[in-house]
């Protein structure tokens, strides 16, 4: 029987067991990283030890999207790195993506590498921020360790390098070290009590049933999250909140502040502020700043569907969300009706009210139920 990321008790034995020594070295102060690797190393043979192959598909992509980031950070340094070039690194780090989402649509098997979206995303901010400048240098045992932490390598939450790295590399007092071990245990456990009774509970109350699949997704995805922060802690590492009472969202931009938010901010820094800056530079939509925000909103968001995967409801998933901060941008910012109303409270309790019917709408629609 084949052993999953946070199912089953093997998984949760084999990363109990490895977390002791990891506790030890926090407790006094001594550094994990090294430790870390090996660790991470260890479980994800584990995960894949009935598939050789696909065990050679990670080593593979490792080495490819390493290969990448080695070339941008040579031609930077002899000043042959400009945007064309930089763009086309992009382009080849999201190739294995786009193939497996290719290969998934086609239902073409033996392409499927764990955790491919998340550690592209990892992949792709490194090769963005050395064409910025922001990242001059990367140490290979830091990049492997940062795609590989075992915590997160599935679905995340998205950490950003240059945070990791800091972490990985510190050591914490005792007296911190403790706090932080305080907290993953009761995000750990919270997670649990999320992923395993309350979704599962869900579950068998129906998930086609409207409403109750959007509950359910978020008690398993924020369960998982909660579970990944809380081991992550464990191990040194404050991995970013993905989660932050969504269900309190008022409008459809409060919302994806609250969810999936690693997710959200990585698009926010990485495809919308660069689509706005280009559309600003080249004065489109008349330079009307409004207008060329809602058009890069919707395709940011596109891009979180195709993310996603290249089935018709993912695609719809992303225009939906899409439209949707595009229509609050224009009213937030155009209309005095807002402006005059929005620190009321029946206003904000209507606005809740309409902002959950249109959330639990888009997850019928990523579930599959409409489209």
């Amino acid at each position: 029987m084949s052993v999953r990321f946070y199912d089953g008790f093997e998984f949760f034995v084999l990363a109990a067991i490895l977390s002791a020594p990891a506790i030890w070295l926090g407790v006094t102060e001594r550094r994990i990283r090294g430790y870390g690797i090996f660790a991470s190393i260890v479980v994800i043979l584990f995960v894949l030890k009935d598939s050789p192959k696909s065990i050679l598909l990670l080593a593979a992509y490792l080495a490819y999207e390493l290969l990448l980031v080695r070339l941008l950070l040579y031609l930077r340094s002899r000043g042959k790195a400009g945007k064309g070039i930089g763009r086309l690194v992009i382009a080849l780090a999201l190739l294995p993506l786009i193939l497996s989402k290719l290969a998934e649509q086609l239902n073409i098997g033996g392409f499927a590498i764990l955790g491919l979206s998340y550690m592209t995303f990892k992949s792709v901010q490194v090769i963005i921020e050395i064409g910025d400048g922001i990242i001059s240098d990367v140490d290979t045992a830091d990049y492997v360790y940062f795609n590989l932490f075992f915590p997160t390598i599935l679905c995340g939450p998205i950490d950003r390098s240059r945070r990791f790295s800091a972490d990985a590399d510190s050591v914490m007092p005792k007296s911190e070290y403790l706090q932080l071990l305080g907290d993953a245990m009761t995000r750990f456990m919270t997670g649990v009590l999320y992923k395993f009774v309350f979704a599962n509970l869900l579950a068998l109350a129906g998930t086609d049933r409207p409403y109750i699949y959007g509950v359910y997704m978020f008690f398993d995805f924020a369960g998982y999250s909660l579970m990944a922060i809380g081991l992550g802690n464990i191990w040194g590492i404050k991995t970013p909140d993905n989660f932050n009472k969504p269900w309190l969202s008022v409008d459809m931009r409060d919302f994806w502040n609250r969810w999936h938010i690693t997710l959200s901010t990585w698009l926010r820094d990485f495809v919308f502020s660069r689509l706005l800056r280009s559309c600003m530079r080249a004065k489109l939509l008349g330079g009307d700043r409004v207008y060329q925000a809602c058009m890069c909103l919707m395709a940011n968001m596109l891009v979180m569907g195709v993310w996603h995967g290249l089935s018709a409801n993912y695609i719809a998933y992303g225009l939906y969300h899409g439209v949707l901060l595009a229509l609050t941008e224009l009213y937030q910012k155009k209309s005095g009706f807002y402006k005059r109303h929005k620190n009321e409270t029946a206003y904000k309790a209507v606005s809740w009210f309409i902002t959950m019917n249109l959330v639990m709408l888009g997850f019928e629609i990523f579930a599959g139920h409409i489209i």
